[in-house]
């Protein structure tokens, strides 16, 4: 029992050998500080001097570093860099579990915009756990961020953007401290918040209720009602943007009144099984009560400020079985993604933002790292919406 005990701690010893050996050549190859495409490896012995380890242990990361793709080994040549490095790849991995065709599309417009800027930049990106839709079904890809790890442990990515669903940040954050221990892997995340003081993009949500309240109020609007829409998990941002909406209020000197505040929260498991329909079911029912009260006691709003574009939708159509005129009775604005394809059947001000620029962002701060720029480790970026004027759709 003693001997099996210590052969499997020779072993381990030997395997963190090899494991070292293999980061530190890889860097010097992926960096170019020592080896460029093309450049033929010092000899067996010198490596093995240089490491203060057996020639066997550098042979055996070399074989590793071949089967990654980073190393040719020809007889009689020696050991070679490939002339195509196998790392200019950038990982793209999702694991958001709504099965609504928003977040699908959503997705997917954050993944255009990942793909557009590395591909100008010479990089290839692979995409893990990404809804997809098939035959007008939304088909869910099992989780496969310890895949995306395993990869990033071979040396195998140049960098790796994380959008993450808030259901699942307890799991994350158990994950954060083995990507925290990848050698300087280039990390982003996306519409959540980091783990650490890591790069992440969001949108700027201060500023998109700021715009929406600043727009209602020079068009004459004192008594404004606000109206979002969340699951449990993603509460806190609708949280934040009430906080946001009574600084608004307060700092124009009007009243704020938490009775014009009609918030549509799901639990997970709902939105999961019903997708986006039980938003506008609850969101048209919710609002419906809030419009009757208002008219009963003779304290209807004359602006309304919507941060979600399905919940926008629902209220437009409860407006119009309402008979509610607007702008004359109500003037509207609403919070929307740029090619979301929900239209309103009234003119709504809309507060746009380019989802597409999400992934941009992401793709522009992982260059950013993989160029040296320190800061752009620990930089927050905000996707800034813009203000556009009504739009009547046929």
């Amino acid at each position: 029992m003693v001997k099996q005990s210590k052969q499997n701690g020779d072993a381990s010893v030997r395997g963190t050998l090899v494991a070292k050996v293999e980061w530190a050549i890889r860097e010097s190859i992926r960096d170019g500080s020592r080896y460029l495409p093309g450049n033929r490896l010092a000899p067996l012995r010198e490596l093995a001097e240089e490491f203060a380890v057996s020639h066997s242990t550098v042979d055996e990361a070399l074989q590793n570093l071949a089967h990654q793709g980073w190393l040719e080994q020809r007889a009689g040549r020696g050991v070679r860099v490939v002339q195509e490095l196998p790392h200019r790849v950038v990982a793209f991995v999702s694991e958001e579990e709504s099965r609504s065709w928003g977040s699908s599309l959503a997705e997917q417009l954050i993944l255009q915009g990942f793909n557009e800027v590395l591909a100008e930049a010479g990089y290839q990106t692979r995409v893990y756990g990404l809804l997809d839709a098939d035959d007008d079904k939304i088909c869910l890809r099992k989780p496969v961020l310890s895949d995306a790890l395993a990869l990033a442990r071979d040396g195998m990515l140049s960098g790796m953007v994380l959008r993450g669903n808030p259901e699942n940040e307890a799991r994350f954050a158990a994950q954060a401290e083995e990507i925290k221990e990848l050698p300087r892997l280039p990390f982003v995340r996306i519409q959540s918040r980091p783990f650490w003081n890591e790069a992440h993009v969001q949108i700027d949500l201060r500023r998109q209720v700021g715009m929406q309240i600043r727009h209602l109020r020079e068009a004459g609007c004192r008594t404004i009602a606000f109206c979002s829409g969340s699951t449990r998990s993603t509460r806190a941002n609708v949280d934040f943007q009430i906080e946001v909406f009574k600084e608004e209020m307060l700092g124009a000197g009007l009243a704020f009144d938490p009775r014009n505040i009609i918030q549509v929260v799901l639990d997970d498991e709902a939105e999961a099984k019903c997708g986006y329909g039980i938003f506008e079911h609850v969101a048209s029912q919710l609002f419906s009560r809030y419009w009757a009260q208002g008219r009963a006691d003779g304290k209807l709003p004359d602006g309304l400020a919507i941060t979600d574009d399905i919940v926008a939708r629902s209220i437009s159509l409860t407006l119009l079985r309402e008979q509610v005129s607007v702008p004359g009775d109500l003037k509207v604005i609403a919070a929307t993604n740029k090619g979301s394809g929900v239209y309103f059947p009234f003119p709504f001000a809309r507060c746009e933002v380019d989802i597409s620029e999400i992934g941009k962002e992401a793709s522009r701060l992982i260059l950013r790292q993989l160029a040296g720029d320190e800061a752009a480790w620990h930089q927050q970026a905000l996707v800034t919406p813009k203000l556009l004027p009504p739009l009547v759709w046929p």
